[in-house]
């Protein structure tokens, strides 16, 4: 019936039913009908979710972003988006709009937690150019926070050791493939320590201590565990 009324519950059994794309067709047409209708499809995405069908759930939460200014409704986008990321911690679309999100109604410490988040996720994928964009927003957010620095100093430095934005184990069109053992993981599990930490050494600034310790985090990163507490010990002398 073209009731907007009876649509409503009858999507609503139809998500309830498990006839997910039923009731999908249905919440398209009262949306078509009228925006304000976009609220609703809320028990439906919760259903996506539950079903693990990640992609077509943000596709509504993105489509509710960009309709829906109502702040409890956005509030709940927050949430599924929260949810999303739970169930898969690389959806990189995800993380981008809970930044949205985070930075519309000023919350400045969640937005930072999921900017560092979406970060290492770029940094597993070993796209260090991307992940270095985002360590520049969390200074932004906080000039002065030595963490934020220093998460920036071991990006800028994963992306001098060769810079790769492609996926790992793919090179480059027209590009012959690198040696694996090119690769950033490998050479930091096969390094020794560097020559300069042979020699005595004075460290007279912070900035110096600093540079020891980003290296010792880039060690313990990538499992040279022996390599990182030879240079703990070596600074600590």
């Amino acid at each position: 019936p073209p009731q907007q009324t009876t649509l409503v519950p009858l999507a609503g059994l139809g998500t309830k039913a498990g006839k997910i794309e039923e009731a999908e067709r249905i919440y398209d047409k009262l949306v078509k009908i009228d925006k304000n209708y976009l609220a609703k499809t809320i028990p439906f995405i919760e259903v996506l979710l539950a079903d693990r069908k990640l992609d077509r759930a943000l596709a509504h939460i993105e489509r509710l972003n960009k309709e829906v200014q109502e702040t409890a409704t956005r509030q709940k986008c927050v949430e599924l988006l929260e949810e999303i990321l739970k169930l898969d911690p690389q959806k990189l679309d995800a993380y981008r709009l809970l930044e949205t999100l985070y930075g519309a109604a000023f919350q400045y410490d969640q937005l930072a937690v999921t900017l560092l988040s979406h970060a290492d996720a770029y940094i597993a994928k070993c796209e260090y150019a991307k992940a270095l964009d985002l360590a520049r927003q969390l200074i932004d957010l906080e000039p002065y926070n030595e963490e934020y620095r220093r998460k920036f100093q071991v990006i800028e430095k994963l992306l001098s050791g060769g810079g790769r934005t492609q996926t790992p184990g793919k090179p480059a069109p027209g590009a012959a493939a690198p040696p694996e053992d090119d690769d950033e993981e490998t050479r930091y599990a096969s390094t020794r320590v560097d020559s300069h930490f042979d020699k005595t050494i004075s460290i007279i600034t912070d900035e110096d201590v600093e540079n020891f310790i980003v290296d010792i985090e880039l060690l313990e990163k990538f499992g040279q565990h022996a390599s990182a507490i030879g240079r703990l010990e070596h600074v600590l002398k």
